[in-house]
């Protein structure tokens, strides 16, 4: 099973790196913000399976924080640019 999850690390982090470039050449803020919001997520899922790889019970608690903060960024966002739901489009 530790091989697997090793595996799995690899993989996480190399989606890591591919995701950090995408990051970096994002033509638009938008595919910027979405790009680390995946990175978050990824950064999420590396805590927990290093958290089961090397019985770290703080790692887990590390993704959870991470994963909070993720979801705030987004709705941070898109209360910054303005962007409004489907029901706030038919009011107008």
């Amino acid at each position: 099973m530790d091989a697997l999850l090793w595996i799995v690390m690899g993989i996480l982090l190399a989606t890591l790196v591919v995701g950090l470039a995408r990051t970096v050449i994002g033509p638009s803020d938008t595919d910027r913000i979405a790009s680390a919001l995946l990175l978050s997520t990824n950064g999420v899922a590396i805590l927990v399976v290093a958290a089961a790889l090397l019985d770290l019970p703080a790692a887990r608690d590390a993704a959870l924080v991470f994963a909070a903060l993720g979801a705030i960024i987004a709705v941070a966002f898109s209360a910054a640019h303005g962007e409004v739901s489907a029901g706030s489009q038919e009011e107008r």
